[in-house]
């Protein structure tokens, strides 16, 4: 309600005495802060629901909250903080410059506390005309990643270098010394360190998500699907951080090298490893048969655990306790370095059995043995990826065979569940995509293609043969007669 017409009012119910107009000028006011004072609290709490602790008292109340930040460019292991908002009674009229906002983690060193309280404190200063808790905590969302770029403790190996190469302003004195042992330690990197960048081929989760305490993801055993670039047969090996492993193809005799570096998967960055090959290419990685770490950032403990595509796979913290979910679309494999052949032999032409997202399968994702199957299915039982079961059984014949439960476009190489049709390119990829019949229209409308076994194959046609009956016998041949 305006000033104005607050005033209005009173004077229209109350005359034109001043001292009856001030007081009830004085009580509507008191009604209106009372009003808003209410309003902020319950839209807080809306806000956090589920993390907004109130306590009321004489002077006012006070919301404890934890809020997580939503700055997309967020690369620090802090994945949430405590913030403490005390909201005094007659807000915002009687006491605006009263209401404060502070952190109040205790993870935060306490120099970092102050400058950050300082600063929220100075800006609700300069917003004392226009008060309100709910802009105030966008501005300390939107601020946060830069006030708390100073505490190390919470940047990822990557982060911190980029931080100490000057990206970002650095005021500690010993930076430098710092930076020299840091580059020392990456020079001489173990299997305990973190990749800084992707080389050879990277394999990333597609639309990552992670719920509850589960900060990143780090490869504990992965179990890869390399193919020989010499005669393309297929292989299995399980590789862990840091461990070169090597095989000689079955086949052909090659020899075949792979070299796992571990990365911190974030929904930021979803690469979960770097692989470098050697006389092999990657043809797939088997993360339902594989074993992923998954980091807790309340306990800084990890938890193994298996990732299938598609669905959410839930587990428990074994330190806190706390429920762990990770979620994501489907693995993509990308090449940054071409792989070397194998010593002593000679690279073939043909190019190996691979597929990229975006173009088609190799034959359009067909076989000798199903030619109007647009598709490759991945198959329960070994997690591999075969035109038909008959290609499964040809080249597994140990494997026992279950029901394929998802495949991969022929057209578009995405991975999804079984279905006639694609869900991102909307091509047909089973048998309907190459039907010989009419189907109502939605299949073949070539007369000359069509099957013999169709009624619509000679519809309408003027090669169709018509009865002579009627020349033989009935009225044409009677008036013949007659004539």
């Amino acid at each position: 309600v305006g000033s104005a017409d607050l005033s209005s009012g009173i004077n229209a119910e109350y005359g034109d005495s001043p001292c009856l107009s001030s007081v009830a000028m004085a009580s509507s006011w008191e009604a209106a802060s009372s009003d808003q004072y209410l309003t902020e609290i319950r839209q807080v709490e809306r806000l956090y629901r589920g993390k907004c602790h109130t306590s009321t008292n004489e002077s006012g109340t006070l919301l404890k909250i934890i809020m997580k930040p939503t700055d997309p460019e967020w690369n620090l292991t802090l994945m949430q903080v405590s913030l403490e908002i005390f909201i005094p009674v007659g807000y915002p009229a009687a006491a605006a410059n009263c209401c404060t906002i502070q952190l109040t983690d205790k993870r935060v060193s306490q120099s970092t506390m102050d400058i950050i309280n300082n600063a929220i404190a100075e800006e609700l200063s300069a917003r004392h005309n226009t008060m309100s808790v709910r802009p105030m905590l966008r501005w300390v969302d939107r601020n946060l990643l830069q006030f708390l770029q100073r505490e190390t403790q919470f940047h990822t190996p990557l982060s911190l270098r980029v931080y100490k190469k000057g990206e970002i302003e650095w005021t500690d004195s010993s930076s430098e010394e710092e930076e020299e042992d840091l580059q020392s330690s990456y020079n001489g990197r173990t299997s305990d360190e973190f990749l800084d960048k992707e080389l050879g081929t990277s394999i990333r989760l597609v639309e990552l998500d992670l719920h509850g305490t589960s900060h990143g993801l780090m490869p504990h055993q992965i179990l890869l699907l390399v193919q020989c670039l010499r005669c393309k047969t297929q292989a299995e090996m399980t590789v862990g951080p840091g461990q070169e492993k090597k095989i000689d193809c079955v086949r052909c005799g090659s020899h075949l090298s792979c070299l796992l570096h571990k990365k911190l998967c974030l929904p930021s960055s979803a690469c979960l490893c770097c692989v470098e090959m050697a006389g092999a290419t990657l043809a797939d990685a088997l993360l339902p048969r594989s074993q992923v770490s998954s980091i807790c950032f309340d306990c800084s403990d990890s938890t193994n655990l298996t990732l299938t595509p598609g669905t959410r796979n839930s587990s428990w913290c074994g330190s806190c306790g706390k429920k762990i979910t990770i979620s994501f679309l489907c693995t993509k494999i990308v090449v940054i370095n071409p792989p070397c052949a194998a010593p002593g032999k000679n690279r073939l032409k043909k190019q190996p059995r691979e597929f990229v997202q975006g173009q088609p399968l190799p034959e359009r994702g067909t076989c000798k043995h199903y030619k109007k199957s647009l598709r490759w299915f991945r198959f329960k039982c070994c997690q591999r990826l075969f035109p038909c079961d008959r290609c499964h059984d040809e080249q597994l014949p140990d494997c026992p065979l279950e029901m394929a439960g998802r495949m991969v476009c022929g057209h578009c190489a995405y991975e999804q569940p079984i279905s006639m049709q694609c869900k991102y390119c909307h091509g047909e990829v089973g048998a309907s995509a190459r039907s010989s019949h009419w189907e109502g229209g939605k299949g073949c409308r070539n007369q000359l293609r069509m099957s013999n076994n169709d009624s619509r194959k000679h519809k309408n046609s003027k090669l169709k043969t018509h009865s002579q009956k009627e020349k033989r016998v009935g009225q044409k041949k009677r008036k013949e007669e007659d004539k």
